[in-house]
């Protein structure tokens, strides 16, 4: 963990992030992807993330537009979760 604007956030790995992000497969990957799947568990350990203060569109468009995609879709999955539960 760091120490980034008086929060403690999880340290990033952009550079990995970013190299996923650029495969040739990476969209048809996301649109794929089996959301029915997704288990409490999962959302879980995606909490501390996705209800971050920092992990926004809005600070993700800093690093990529592709960053503010992949944000959206990660809390939209979560969402859908707690849903269609």
């Amino acid at each position: 963990m760091v120490e980034e604007k008086g929060t403690l956030c999880y340290k990033d790995n952009y550079s990995e992030a970013s190299k996923m992000m650029n495969e040739s497969s990476f969209l048809t990957d996301l649109q794929g992807f089996p959301k029915e799947c997704i288990t409490d568990e999962d959302c879980e350990l995606l909490g501390p993330y996705v209800e971050h203060p920092l992990f926004t569109a809005d600070v993700a468009k800093k690093a990529s537009e592709l960053a503010v995609g992949l944000c959206k879709w990660v809390k939209a999955m979560s969402t859908y979760h707690m849903i269609a539960k």
